[in-house]
């Protein structure tokens, strides 16, 4: 996922003569499928057009999650970029996917709308696009932001970002999502994003995962910038 050309082929010589029969019936297809792994899928996609298509469109809940993690990125990069998203996501049909995991800082908010746009019902976001080591060069790259949920954010009830400025503002805006969110798991969130969450009515679960402790100079903390009034807001 994508598949190794070796096991590829290895795997077309046992599996061909099945897709063969299961070709001609397309509701025997989908209860095998239910079985299968998407990587398996994606090789027994491999062995004609038809197999390809009965791959993800006969495949019944098969592609209702999937993990970009999974995914070997093009070029051997370390991270999936707009390209492999939208690989990974085009042929899956609409409405078909609910969960979405993607950790990524090589995407940008225009690759990953254009990827979810025809996900008309996806429930689950994981959106993580902070630096994996904190450096001040990886600080000064610009991350998501909230308009890359822009196409789901009246349908998401579950939401897990980082490194995604104004995500909680752009749900908050919503007034759907304002109503369906109900969890939100916020890892390193700016100030900006917790006055948002007071704009979500619906929100039944809220996990806050602050960023690490940095000291000043003299080996100090510096002074919390929250001010009563807003946790207030956020918690109550």
């Amino acid at each position: 996922f994508p598949p190794n050309p070796k096991s590829t082929h290895a795997a077309l010589h046992v599996l061909c003569p099945a897709m063969k029969v299961l070709g001609d019936q397309p509701h025997l297809f989908a209860e095998v499928a239910c079985f299968l792994t998407q990587s398996c899928l994606q090789v027994l996609g491999t062995a004609s057009k038809q197999s390809l298509q009965d791959a993800y469109e006969a495949s019944g809940d098969a592609w209702a999650s999937v993990d970009m993690a999974l995914w070997r990125p093009f070029g051997q990069e370390a991270e999936p970029s707009d390209d492999d998203l939208l690989a990974a996501l085009t042929r899956i049909p609409a409405g078909r996917l609910r969960r979405l995991r993607l950790r990524s800082r090589r995407c940008t908010d225009s690759g990953v709308s254009k990827a979810l746009k025809q996900h008309i019902r996806l429930e689950e976001l994981c959106l993580d696009s902070s630096p994996r080591v904190a450096s001040k060069e990886e600080a000064c790259i610009d991350s998501l932001s909230g308009s890359a949920l822009a196409p789901v954010a009246g349908q998401l009830r579950r939401l897990d970002v980082a490194g995604v400025r104004g995500a909680v503002a752009t749900m908050a805006a919503n007034k759907a999502s304002g109503r369906l969110l109900e969890g939100l798991r916020l890892r390193r969130p700016e100030l900006s994003d917790l006055e948002a969450v007071a704009h979500l009515p619906g929100l039944k679960f809220l996990e806050i995962w602050p960023a690490p402790l940095r000291f000043d100079s003299d080996g100090l903390l510096p002074a919390l910038a929250l001010s009563e009034e807003l946790l207030e807001q956020t918690f109550t």
